[in-house]
């Protein structure tokens, strides 16, 4: 069945575009599916800040549910983590991690980075990684 057939036979059976009245199953049906989509937006709405997106920072939620602030990234961010990396590319990230994330309204340090499970530590890693122009990190 082609897309528009679909959307055709969708609208047919909520009754729009005919005299009659949509089904008490199908409207029933499409009220639960609004409800769900309603509250789910209003889940993401309590898990971000609008302040923090203004910013320029991001909100991430990590796999655990947990939820990470991170922080636009200054250069001397960057020098610090540089320092500290000792010229260590691979451990440049991890360590701007350390500076510019907190996770549920705590600052993230570098041994709670490394603690991290892989799962939640890529998110971060590739947040971060995100702020430098492509290719650059």
């Amino acid at each position: 069945m082609a897309k528009t057939d679909a959307t055709d036979l969708a609208l047919a059976e909520l009754g729009v575009g005919t005299s009659e009245p949509p089904s008490p199953v199908t409207k029933g049906h499409v009220v639960d599916q609004i409800e769900k989509c309603l509250d789910a937006l209003d889940e993401l709405a309590d898990a971000v800040n609008p302040d923090v997106l203004d910013s320029g920072d991001q909100v991430v939620k990590l796999p655990s549910g947990r939820v990470a602030k991170i922080r636009e990234g200054t250069m001397a961010d960057l020098e610090k983590a540089q320092l500290l990396s000792g010229g260590k590319q691979q451990k440049l990230i991890p360590f701007l991690i350390a500076e510019l994330v907190e996770i549920d309204g705590k600052k993230l340090t570098y041994e709670q980075y490394r603690a991290l499970p892989i799962r939640e530590g890529s998110v971060l890693m590739t947040a971060v990684a995100a702020q430098f122009p492509e290719g650059e990190s």
